[in-house]
């Protein structure tokens, strides 16, 4: 059976932005949370499941990370992809809650960064 080149490659590339996804989630959410427990738990909430969130997706990629056919490359891509969908559902049912406090202020930047770590699974 002959590997594609080309999906190897594309699925490799994935791969690597959703690591750079997940770290950068991890670190940008460990700060907000830091910042947001001060003025309620409440609104650090949604913060706290990003990290854990951010964490899983870690701890499934180094345990995968000797898996390297096409197959297994495209399994942890999907794995991703539904951890950044479940966190981009997250943000949208969290940012009404939030609206209109001081707390708002990273909840659109946030949404952004979740469409675009979902919209990798298809570009």
């Amino acid at each position: 059976m002959a590997v594609d080149a080309d999906a190897l490659f594309k699925q490799m590339a994935r791969k690597r932005v959703n690591i750079f996804f997940a770290i950068f989630l991890l670190i940008a959410m460990a700060a907000a949370v830091a910042d947001e427990v001060s003025t309620s738990l409440l609104f650090a909430t949604d913060e706290i499941m990003f990290v854990v969130i951010a964490l899983m997706g870690i701890i499934y990629l180094v345990a995968m990370s000797q898996k390297k056919s096409l197959k297994d490359l495209r399994i942890q891509n999907n794995m991703l992809f539904l951890l950044f969908l479940i966190a981009l559902i997250i943000q949208l049912v969290w940012m009404p809650i939030e609206f209109g406090t001081s707390d708002f202020g990273d909840d659109v930047p946030m949404l952004i960064f979740f469409v675009l770590a979902v919209l990798n699974r298809f570009l």
